[in-house]
């Protein structure tokens, strides 16, 4: 069993790698561009592809071998779209148009999922302190309970020393 779960870990960081991999790989793409590297339109269309993929796994929180057919289909994406001859005949506007929107959905639902994370981490954070206060409160509760029946034996205690004197 323990073998099993070691593997299962091994599987996720690989996952992970080759995610860390791919955008490494799109970083040092767009610097090169910026120092004149020709890109073609059609790989960027698959580096699109394969982003919003990789946006949508974490959108959707899509879990088990979905994750890895999803980035397959992102590197299918990047390495032979490019390179299908029908791919090749569709016109530069029509990609152009067509990436660009990718792009822009891209974005989007990256800052949707930077916002629904930030504020997820803010109802846990609100949510641990609730916690903490209302166990606060239930102590102070329990201290004021305890000081009352103190208060009230000093005087149980303070009429019986006033009775004995007279």
């Amino acid at each position: 069993m323990k073998k099993k779960k070691e593997h299962e870990t091994n599987n996720i960081f690989g996952s992970y790698g080759l995610v860390f991999a791919l955008g490494a790989s799109f970083i040092i793409l767009g610097i090169l561009r910026w120092f004149g590297l020709e890109v073609p339109l059609l790989f960027l269309l698959g580096i699109s592809i394969s982003a919003l993929g990789l946006i949508l796994i974490e959108f959707f929180n899509i879990q088990g071998k979905l994750i890895l057919i999803m980035q397959l289909s992102g590197l299918f994406s990047i390495i032979c779209l490019p390179n299908l001859n029908f791919m090749k005949k569709i016109d530069i506007a029509i990609i152009t148009n067509i990436n660009d929107g990718l792009s822009l959905i891209i974005m989007g639902l990256t800052i949707v999922l930077l916002s629904q994370k930030g504020l997820k981490e803010i109802h846990s954070i609100v949510e641990s302190n609730t916690e903490t206060i209302e166990s606060m409160a239930a102590s102070l509760e329990k201290a004021a309970e305890m000081y009352q029946e103190l208060v009230n034996k000093y005087k149980d205690l303070k009429e019986e020393q006033d009775k004995k004197i007279l």
